[in-house]
């Protein structure tokens, strides 16, 4: 039993304990003191086989932190002499670690870079496009060329593709954003009058006219294709007419009703070299039956009508095979 002497006060725990348990108090207070040292500074340093921070008596006064922090230490020497004389700071826990490579990125070429479309004449030609429900390619297919050229461009014209037989094809092409569909709605019987009407209000010179696939049709929307260009005639026989027509699966008689339908070029893209058909076209497309709505088309066109056709490129195709189609294409349509 402890005796605490008259007019003394037990102020604190400690204050009653005896001489031994103060003394293991203060050993186990230095303990967790060089351990927290040891530890910090194996978590700033990744250092193996650390000295803990010496020993000190429980009557040596605390360092008391400057206001001004030290200078990081430099080299493992510094930080060791550091850690050796003084308690750790907040600077030895605060660093920084450069993520990654600065790389400034090459410009872009100018022809790569496209203004949203815009400006009157697009915007009155988009408001005739929607006043009668009719389509363009350049819309359909997602043209990244459709603002210069229904704003006019650099030579200030405007001018659309249009696209007549509806937005809709038969056909999958591989390079081509159309949607498809097995069974199309019907044409509308009045898209020949409104194609004619929004055209010849544009005071162009010359238009090109486009369709989808129709193989749903029983003429493969040729017929349909021919009245549009002759009411366009009606309406404005100066103006200068190019047909870019599908292959209406090789017919004859359809590609002959359009080449006498009173249009000055007769286009029908082969789109492709003969070796990349099967794997950019859709399968009831082929070189061979393209050729041949060529040649028909000039056989039955009237004199002075051009026959023309395009190929893309990009599609794995070599010079050589370009050189080659190109070849085939002169001699034999």
């Amino acid at each position: 039993m402890t005796v605490i002497p008259h007019g003394k006060m037990a102020s604190s725990p400690r204050a009653r304990c005896n001489p031994t348990c103060q003394r293991r108090g203060d050993a186990m207070q230095r303990s967790r003191l060089l351990l927290a040292g040891y530890t910090a500074a194996r978590s700033v340093s990744g250092l193996r086989g650390y000295r803990p921070l010496s020993s000190a008596s429980a009557d040596t006064p605390a360092q008391t932190l400057s206001s001004t922090p030290p200078l990081p230490a430099r080299t493992l020497a510094d930080l060791r002499r550091r850690l050796a004389e003084e308690s750790p700071a907040l600077s030895d826990f605060v660093y920084s670690v450069e993520v990654g490579t600065k790389k400034r990125p090459l410009p872009k070429p100018k022809w790569m870079k496209e203004t949203i479309p815009g400006g009157a004449k697009y915007a009155a030609i988009k408001a005739k496009l929607r006043e009668l429900k009719l389509h363009t390619v350049c819309e359909e297919a997602r043209c990244p060329n459709l603002g210069e050229c229904w704003s006019g461009g650099e030579t200030g014209t405007a001018t659309a593709t249009i696209m007549i037989l509806g937005d809709t094809c038969t056909r999958g092409c591989r390079f081509c954003n159309v949607k498809t569909s097995r069974t199309p709605p019907p044409p509308d019987p009045n898209e020949p009058s409104n194609v004619a009407e929004a055209i010849a209000s544009w005071g162009l010179d010359y238009i090109v006219i486009t369709s989808v696939d129709r193989d749903d049709l029983p003429d493969q929307g040729s017929g349909h294709f021919t009245e549009t260009v002759q009411k366009l005639k009606a309406l404005k026989p100066k103006i200068l007419i190019e047909a870019l027509v599908p292959d209406f699966r090789g017919d004859p008689g359809c590609v002959e009703k359009v080449a006498k339908s009173g249009l000055d070029v007769f286009a029908h893209n082969i789109e492709t070299v003969e070796e990349l058909q099967n794997m950019v076209r859709d399968h009831r497309a082929n070189f061979e039956q393209s050729i041949d709505v060529l040649k028909t088309a000039k056989e039955y066109a009237p004199s002075g009508t051009l026959t023309k056709t395009s190929i893309m490129l990009g599609c794995g195709e070599t010079p050589e095979q370009v050189i080659s189609t190109m070849e085939k294409v002169s001699c034999r349509s």
